[in-house]
């Protein structure tokens, strides 16, 4: 319940005069750091990997084989720590991020080292889906887009993730995209 307590008082804040609170969460650290699992795996492999040819200049101090090699191997090391890093950052970030629907939007706040606001209204929930798994926490999708990127046609969710109650949030963004938009009913 403390956690709920925390997400309440993260979203009080970014309310609007007038505007009611319909539902609060927040994600939990261990669901954060399990769903970023792949890109902390990859970043570590990333940075031993790249890391490799340092390994004796590293450990006994001498001079590397070729310095263009060694340089181009610590770009690896620092993006698989970069990777790596980000994804536990995301883990750490969980008690300072609140979760919160209202009667008029959906707020997304972080406030680890600066307060960042997300804020979406009903018009922006286009797709509503969730996913729970057997540890009881899961992940609400309420947006999807298709963006083009230099890769090709890339998938864009917003979502609430690492939450507790999946059923709750998925039907308070029912009932705002419903309330505001009746023809968006499926």
């Amino acid at each position: 319940m403390s956690q709920q307590m925390d997400a309440r008082n993260i979203v009080l804040s970014e309310l609007q005069p007038g505007e009611v609170l319909r539902w609060s969460g927040q994600p939990t650290a261990l669901a954060m750091l399990l769903s970023n699992a792949m890109n902390i795996g990859f970043g570590i492999v990333f940075a031993i990997v790249g890391g490799t040819p340092l390994g004796p200049f590293l450990l006994d101090g001498s001079r590397p084989d070729s310095i263009p090699l060694a340089l181009f191997s610590s770009l690896f090391v620092f993006v698989g720590i970069g990777i790596a890093g980000k994804a536990i950052m995301e883990a750490i970030a969980a008690p300072w991020t609140g979760y919160a629907i209202t009667d008029r939007r959906v707020l997304i706040v972080s406030k680890l080292f600066r307060k960042r606001v997300l804020t979406f209204g009903p018009n922006a929930i286009n797709a509503i889906e969730f996913r729970e798994n057997l540890l009881g926490w899961g992940n609400v999708v309420f947006r999807q887009e298709v963006q083009d990127t230099s890769d090709g046609k890339t998938m864009l969710r917003l979502a609430f993730v690492g939450i507790e109650d999946t059923v709750t949030a998925m039907r308070e963004l029912q009932s705002l995209r419903d309330r505001t938009n009746p023809t968006a009913r499926a």
